[in-house]
């Protein structure tokens, strides 16, 4: 999209003027009479919203706003070479070069042109500008504008005349760029004077661009030739160079958005939208944390009921003992050992069977009556049957032995016999009782 070209002439003659298929058009921004700045850039942001224009805006500034003045660049080296330039050009200058803005056309054999403008006014109208969201990618002399568009159309031209009703310009041109610039007011026939002098140094058949508004009719300039640039309206032909000047296809102009002037960022135009979005980020982050500290608050408290219950359990199951570090250990702990005994009980007697006395009345109902022994140890437990004794001999072990196993109640094994020194034996043996055993058995 091409740029907008905003030219000033002062704060009551703003104009604009754009390209649309090539062709340049410019008029004067409808305001009221003697608008302030704001009512000014409110007019240019309606214009701009009503023709879609998006692109960026270039200043042109009034020949009048501006200084020039041809400067040495001999023996300038790279390094600072701008700021030595700057001296150079405060020599020529009413004012410091603290309170302009400067640029430079540079030519070969040592010389540059200088061209600046004072920083104060032009900063009001970027600041105005850059609030109401538009961009300002260049600042340049219309003059300067119309001398790159006459040096792209007559590359061999020896200057350029634009005569206009803001004054008279004559723009001396050397290798297709502004070498020298003079400004006169209007109807001051100073300028014409500095015209027929800059004609007496020129050989003879060099061409002189002429740009006029007012059709002011020329008289002959000896040793030049005079040439009409076009068809153009002085505001048009400022407007068709706006383009090739930001795009740094033109070495013809020179740009004053630079310094004191210059954009914060080439990202500057996204600065608002980074603004808001890092706005919203932190309110993101405000809400998380927010939510985050509500919800780490009901959690201490829901944690505080849960320790308040432990407590209540410990008190009610052991009201003696003094509250431990930490309750749910103790309680786990507890709970482990009482655990522990209940496997134990079952692992020795789980399961429900006879009694002892029982056992003992089964024993002894079922042992023979027609032997003579000695029963000296009979150990009854609830899973295993001992019976330890003394018999006369090994058959007589065996037979008591094995009465208890005829029975349903045991499983016995075969006794364990010993000889004594004296006559008779040892016997010891063991029953187990069988499962159906343990809940069939009923008392006598």
């Amino acid at each position: 999209m091409n740029p907008v070209t905003l030219l000033i002439e002062g704060h009551e003659a703003w104009r604009v003027g754009t390209v649309c298929d090539g062709q340049p058009r410019a008029f004067k921004l409808v305001c009221e009479q003697e608008p302030t700045l704001r009512e000014q850039v409110a007019a240019l942001r309606e214009y701009l919203t009503q023709h879609d224009a998006q692109g960026p805006v270039v200043l042109a500034v009034g020949s009048a706003q501006c200084l020039s003045a041809a400067i040495s660049t001999q023996d300038l080296g790279r390094s600072a070479r701008r700021r030595a330039m700057h001296f150079q050009l405060e020599e020529h200058l009413p004012t410091s070069t603290e309170q302009v803005v400067a640029d430079y056309i540079e030519h070969s054999g040592d010389m540059a042109l200088g061209i600046c403008s004072e920083i104060q006014p032009l900063q009001e109208i970027v600041e105005a500008l850059e609030e109401a969201d538009i961009e300002v990618a260049g600042i340049c002399p219309t003059a300067v504008l119309i001398a790159g568009h006459a040096a792209a159309v007559q590359p061999h031209a020896a200057g350029l005349c634009i005569i206009s009703s803001a004054g008279f310009d004559l723009i001396a041109l050397r290798d297709a760029r502004p070498a020298a610039w003079w400004w006169f007011p209007p109807a001051d026939e100073a300028g014409w004077r500095q015209l027929r002098s800059w004609s007496t140094a020129q050989a003879d058949g060099r061409e002189l661009l002429v740009i006029d508004d007012n059709q002011t009719p020329l008289e002959e300039v000896p040793g030049v030739t005079i040439r009409q640039l076009d068809q153009l309206t002085v505001d048009e032909a400022a407007t068709l160079h706006a383009g090739p000047m930001l795009l740094g296809k033109s070495d013809a102009t020179v740009n004053l958005r630079c310094d004191a002037l210059a954009a914060a960022s080439g990202y500057e135009k996204y600065r608002r939208t980074f603004n808001l979005l890092v706005a919203a980020v932190a309110i993101m982050l405000l809400c998380t944390a927010g939510v985050s500290h509500w919800r780490a608050a009901g959690y201490r408290h829901l944690g505080d009921q849960y320790v308040q219950q432990q407590v209540e359990v410990f008190r009610s199951v052991m009201p003696e003992q003094r509250l431990p570090g930490s309750i749910q250990r103790r309680l786990a702990s507890e709970h482990e050992k009482l655990r522990g005994l209940d496997e134990a009980n079952s692992a020795d007697g789980g399961a429900e069977g006879p009694s002892a006395l029982v056992q003992l009345y089964r024993v002894l109902d079922h042992l023979p009556e027609d032997l003579r022994y000695r029963l000296l140890e009979m150990s009854i437990e609830p899973r295993v049957l001992r019976i330890s004794g003394e018999a006369r001999n090994y058959a007589d072990a065996e037979r008591i032995a094995l009465s208890l196993r005829d029975d349903t109640l045991y499983d016995v094994q075969l006794p364990q016999t010993q000889a004594l020194r004296e006559d008779g034996v040892t016997f010891s043996f063991t029953a187990e009782p069988r499962p159906s055993s343990r809940s069939t058995g009923s008392e006598p």
